[in-house]
């Protein structure tokens, strides 16, 4: 050897595993490119399949009929070790997944649970919503005493948002359930909306409201005020 020939150096163990793990990546790419009858263990066959997508559980095939996917316990011993498949992974995979599935199962569960509590509150919530004028006399820290008049909203037209009110009833003692602010004055003409809670539980029974949508939302799905 001359010695300005430069020296060869040994490759090492990680120039090998990258060269194994290449050879690997070209025979998968040309099993995919190629089209081939695959023959499942149960006698299924799927003419012109090419593998587009290789899985720890088994690989799925474009073939004449479509697209499917073929576990590898329905595929031969070659098939299982062109693929490498490995029993252990492949189990392991298979619970990753159902469990992912049956956790987006429940979150769809749920969220469509709420929409339809959701739903039949609003439903409710139109059957006890008042609109009324009223008149707050006892200003307290939690509730507020007030006369309520009650009246109807109607459509007036020409626009869907033009309404007006007419008056429905006399006039009534009732308690509503957040304190007031002092702003709101004795003979406040704002019509204001209020859901009808039940009745207070002072000895008048009176009925008690809420201006609260949210809290009135809360106790029609079921939750406590």
């Amino acid at each position: 050897m001359h010695s300005g020939e430069p020296k060869r150096q040994n490759a090492g163990p990680h120039v090998n595993y990258w060269n194994t793990a290449l050879s690997i990546f070209l025979a998968l790419s040309v099993s995919s490119a190629l089209a081939d009858d695959i023959k499942t263990n149960s006698g299924k066959e799927y003419k012109n399949a090419t593998v587009t997508r290789v899985e720890p559980d088994g690989v799925t095939v474009k073939f004449s009929g479509g697209v499917v996917k073929i576990p590898f316990a329905e595929l031969s011993k070659e098939l299982q070790a062109r693929y490498h498949y490995d029993p252990e992974a492949s189990q392991k995979f298979a619970a990753d997944t159902a469990a992912q599935i049956n956790a987006n199962n429940a979150v769809v569960a749920a969220n469509t649970k709420t929409k339809k509590q959701e739903e039949n509150a609003e439903t409710l919530l139109r059957r006890i919503r008042i609109f009324a004028i009223i008149k707050p006399f006892i200003y307290g820290e939690k509730q507020t005493t007030a006369h309520i008049q009650e009246f109807a909203q109607y459509w007036k037209g020409p626009t869907a948002y033009d309404f007006d009110y007419t008056k429905v009833g006399k006039e009534f003692t009732g308690v509503i359930d957040e304190p007031m602010p002092e702003y709101f004055e004795r003979g406040d003409t704002t019509i204001v909306t209020l859901y009808k809670m039940g009745h207070s539980d002072d000895s008048s029974r009176d009925p008690l409201f809420t201006m609260d949508k949210q809290k009135a939302m809360q106790i029609a799905m079921g939750g406590s005020k």
